[in-house]
């Protein structure tokens, strides 16, 4: 797990308890003992959380594949579409359901 996930949960944690009115810091407490927040709530979520995020993986287009090369007249051999590439590939992960950004 990264530091970075940990945080990007906490904000979401952290939003959803103000949001709901149960307080914004007292859902991330830790337990002192364990590697856990205290509430059991929190820790479910940081649990599925984990979970979703390790579940998500996205598999990118073979860049050698044939349909991503160009053939010109004045040219030796196939050029590279990294237009046609990047659009399938941000195609992809947005079939996944995630948000690509330009």
């Amino acid at each position: 797990m990264s530091e970075q996930m940990r945080e990007e949960f906490e904000g979401w944690a952290a939003e959803e308890a103000e949001v709901r009115g149960v307080g914004s810091l007292l859902g991330l407490m830790k337990d002192e003992h364990h590697d856990r927040y205290s509430m059991i709530w929190t820790q479910t979520a940081w649990v599925a959380w984990q979970a979703s995020r390790e579940a998500l993986v996205i598999e990118f287009p073979n860049r050698y594949d044939e349909k991503y090369q160009e053939y010109f007249d004045d040219v030796d051999g196939g050029c590279f579409n990294a237009a046609k590439y990047l659009a399938d590939v941000k195609s992809t992960i947005e079939a996944a359901g995630l948000k690509v950004t330009p």
